[in-house]
């Protein structure tokens, strides 16, 4: 099997190669570098080129020109619409901006009128799509409406020297750089104002803006400064400030929001940043430039600058073959753009909740389909470390689980779900351990019950130790001792005797065992100690016409010992378990599917009906 001997290569130090998802690539995709070519005369204009590079084979396919630029570096000089079909690059000494359709590149517009005198210096788009934001160097961002093309608004931002631009994902802010004043400007997009200044260290001289995928940051690249400065969104603070190397004139933050990555023009490297910590975390040897731009899939970076474009591979931080740029013909590389590429444009949500079983060296995975989609198949991706990918292999199902034969060691997993769509994010991420020789980690979400003289408890293994091979459970209190229980998640006795008791469970396998549950405390007998609460999660997901109804045991309280689904639609009915899924076909129709614990105390409320329609 591929991932088996791919995840062999890895335990040998052997660099596996990303492999593409086979059967959903359409188009790889394009990158789009903005030069700016060589003039003889100082300070005058020179025509802009976009040069369009197929990342696949990193080779250039076509040239466009766009309008006339004075050869200044303008990293936020690009923007493409959120699904990649049109590229906007603005023109500063044209004050205009030039509209190009990705899929013939051609110029289908010039935008002019409504921008005389502003000198555009950077443009975005707005996430959902709808607005053009073109800052001006003039301090000037001007409001486009993409649908009629016109101008619906300015924002004087009485400052001079503008030029970085950056939006947060949710659209509701602006964030604006102003290498005059050494500040970063913040307009709120709801009324178009500024709200708030914040100060960069003083001879910094910010310059190229990025946000974070989540929101939560905005990266400033300070070109004199060498530094990156982070601010906080929530509070629109400097989070911290990091040293970078010489004269970075952007940042860009990778699509999965773990890494920011400074081009440093003048010190021949890349700056990497890890967007947990807010530290620097080393430097990519043999490649700078002043703008940078990522694969959806944050497999690759492309550093446009010095001479041409440079890949990176961000698992290996290794920086691939330049691609030249001539300067006299295609322009000095100042911008540059990655269109999402048929097979890569995100899915939203991603799978949630992957877990493991492992026994021995067989791995059981499950998870929960993303919430409203309906995927068409899953790929598993994993890797030696947190976020490698050295193996990347769809499992052949649309159906949330997938059970394969590890070699020995430790590994690091996510799921991915696929559709006509493209392939969504990663889900959370996993650590197994594979027949290792150290303990298994400890069980989790112990849950109590009493009843009369009964006892049952539940639990969740985990598997981010070594492999358990059994467990014990521990009693004190009225009496005290130890005793194996085997390798489920829950237990009942019949006849405790009467006290009051700490139960806890531990994992155990032959290196040792891992720390203990946290523990509950009962008295018997007891008429009753509680009923369950609702069920955590309850996901539906449909293969054909194959239905998969799955959920989580309640977060806390009393111990379920049983679960009873109900279905209402075109079938009605329910259907006791003792199991956390149920699965089987089903004739064409529109099901709806709730859950609720059970024990010997009552039933909890019911989980959200989940729906879903069989064609």
């Amino acid at each position: 099997m591929e991932l088996i001997s791919r995840m062999r290569n890895a335990v040998a130090g052997a660099v596996v190669a990303l492999g593409v998802l086979a059967g959903t690539a359409a188009a790889q995709p394009y990158a789009y570098v903005l030069g700016q070519t060589d003039d003889p005369a100082p300070g005058n204009s020179g025509a802009q080129i976009v040069t369009v590079i197929d990342t696949a084979t990193n080779t250039k396919v076509a040239a466009v020109t766009a309008g006339t630029g004075c050869q200044c570096v303008g990293p936020n000089a690009m923007a493409l619409t959120p699904d990649g079909t049109t590229l906007y690059v603005i023109n500063e000494i044209g004050n205009t901006v030039t509209v190009i359709a990705t899929a013939s590149n051609q110029v289908v517009d010039t935008l002019s009128s409504s921008l005389t005198g502003t000198g555009p210096i950077a443009v975005r788009v707005s996430p959902d799509n709808v607005r053009l934001y073109v800052l001006g160097g003039n301090g000037i961002l001007s409001v486009i409406d993409r649908a009629s093309r016109t101008k619906t608004g300015t924002v004087n931002l009485s400052a001079p020297q503008t030029r970085g631009l950056a939006v947060t994902p949710d659209g509701s802010r602006l964030y604006v750089s102003t290498y005059g004043t050494h500040a970063v400007k913040v307009i709120d997009t709801a009324s178009m104002a500024v709200v708030t200044t914040v100060p960069m260290a003083a001879g910094s001289l910010p310059l190229g803006v990025d946000a974070t995928p989540d929101g939560q940051y905005v990266f400033v690249a300070g070109l004199l400064g060498n530094t990156v400065t982070v601010i906080r969104t929530a509070t629109n603070t400097v989070a911290a400030t990091i040293p970078v190397g010489t004269r970075p004139h952007s940042v860009g933050v990778l699509p999965d929001g773990t890494r920011a990555y400074a081009p440093n023009a003048n010190s021949g490297t890349v700056s990497r940043i890890d967007t947990a910590t807010l530290t620097g975390t080393g430097t990519i040897s043999n490649v700078s430039g002043y703008a940078i731009a990522f694969t959806t899939d944050s497999a690759k970076a492309y550093v446009a600058g010095n001479g041409g474009v440079r890949p990176v591979t961000i698992v290996t931080s290794t920086a691939g073959t330049l691609i030249p740029i001539a300067t006299a013909t295609e322009g000095l590389p100042a911008a540059i753009a990655i269109t999402p590429g048929a097979f890569n444009p995100p899915v939203d949500p991603a799978p949630a909740g992957l877990a493991a079983t492992i026994t021995g060296n067989r791995v059981s995975l499950t998870w929960r389909a993303p919430t409203g989609g309906t995927p068409s198949g899953y790929v598993l991706e994993g890797g030696a470390n947190p976020g490698e990918v050295l193996a990347s292999v769809p499992t052949g199902s649309a159906t949330p689980g997938y059970a394969f034969d590890a070699p020995t060691g430790v590994f690091y997993l996510r799921v991915h779900a696929t559709s006509a769509a493209g392939r969504s994010a990663a889900s959370n991420e996993i650590r197994i351990a594979v027949n290792v020789p150290q303990a298994p980690s400890a069980p989790t979400n112990l849950l109590g019950l009493a009843a009369g003289d009964t006892l049952a408890l539940t639990w969740k293994n985990t598997f981010t130790g070594g492999t358990p091979t059994g467990l014990v459970l521990d009693v004190s209190g009225a009496l005290s001792g130890s005793a194996p229980i085997g390798l489920g998640e829950s237990f009942s006795f019949a006849g405790v005797p009467p006290g009051t008791y700490t139960f806890t469970v531990r994992a155990v396998n032959a290196s040792g065992a891992s720390t203990a549950a946290t523990p509950v405390t009962l008295t018997f007998p007891a008429s009753c100690s509680g009923v369950p609460q609702t069920p955590a999660t309850s996901v539906l997901t449909r293969a054909g016409s194959v239905l998969t109804f799955a959920w989580d045991p309640p977060a806390a309280g009393a111990a379920p010992t049983s679960y009873l689904v109900r279905a209402s639609g075109s079938i009605a009915g329910t259907a006791p378990t003792t199991a956390r899924s149920l699965s089987g076909a089903v004739p064409p129709g529109s099901y709806a599917l709730t859950v609720r614990a059970v024990n010997a105390c009552g039933q909890s409320a019911e989980t959200a009906p989940q729906t879903v329609t069989v064609p």
